[in-house]
């Protein structure tokens, strides 16, 4: 409230108080990371018509209106200040001061234990999630199950090749997405003793298309895919190097295992066909 106060040299008060309408200013900020998206609404509740002149953070005028009934607004804002400037015949000029937000940029992001994985074993696997700046996490595991759990475990029942996906997001339009690949193996991957794979099998291939083994006395050799279709299969004599050729197999992961002393051992190598 204003109290005018009169003193004894004025007959009246020497002012001329002009009160304005209410004014309402609405503001929907960028939606997600780079989108320049941002809306600003201006309302007057009054039967007076006003101008308005919205200006940039540069002081720039970018949009303008004249005899103005009860709204204006503009859209497709970036982030940053803005400044509304209106003019009426009632209450003059006045300058408004909006600030737009930009949210963080989300990067989806997540690491596992092992990128193979034998049903042998159990087909367990367990994913890490890494990402920022999101707040709610959907993953498609690429065999029909799903979760919405931050970090979850999986278990796999089949072999084969398996694309993973996260998907982190703040709001279902404003998202990012990170896929990873897990192989899924029939075979356990076995050694014996305090001996280990490297000490059996050396598994290699060359720009000829030939996977070559190096092993001591390798009596058998498989090779198969990752759903554990056998692709070959060779009984060996030698105890140094054994060269397969590859021309008739496509560029996929393949599972190479080794009989060596009664010993089974394998070796996962991505073949890429020359």
């Amino acid at each position: 409230s204003f109290s005018p106060y009169i003193y004894d040299t004025t007959q009246t008060a020497r002012f001329l108080l002009h009160i304005g309408s209410p004014v309402q200013i609405k503001t929907e900020d960028i939606s997600c990371f780079e989108k320049d998206d941002a809306k600003i609404v201006y309302s007057r509740s009054s039967a007076n018509a006003f101008d308005i002149f919205w200006k940039n953070s540069s002081n720039s005028i970018i949009s303008s209106n004249t005899n103005v009934l009860i709204s204006d607004s503009i859209i497709n804002l970036s982030p940053g200040n803005y400044y509304i400037e209106t003019t009426d015949p009632l209450c003059g000029n006045s300058t408004d001061t909006i600030t737009i937000i930009e949210p963080s940029e989300i990067t989806a992001a997540f690491v596992s234990n092992t990128d193979t994985v034998s049903i042998a074993l159990g087909g367990n696997i367990d994913f890490t999630n890494q990402s920022n700046n999101a707040t709610n996490y959907y993953w498609d595991f690429g065999d029909l199950n799903n979760t919405t759990t931050s970090s979850p475990s999986h278990q796999y029942s089949q072999p084969g090749t398996y694309n993973v996906e996260l998907s982190a997001y703040q709001n279902i339009n404003c998202y990012d997405n990170e896929l990873a690949t897990i192989i899924v193996i029939e075979d356990i991957v076995t050694s014996v003793g305090e001996k280990t794979e490297n000490d059996y099998l050396k598994v290699w291939t060359n720009n000829n298309n030939q996977l070559i083994i190096d092993g001591i006395n390798i009596a058998y050799i498989e090779v198969k895919n990752v759903l554990g279709q056998i692709l070959i299969k060779k009984t060996v004599n030698q105890e140094s190097k054994t060269i397969i050729n590859l021309n008739q197999i496509r560029s996929q992961i393949l599972i190479v295992t080794t009989f060596v002393e009664n010993i089974k051992v394998s070796s996962k190598i991505n073949f890429i066909k020359k």
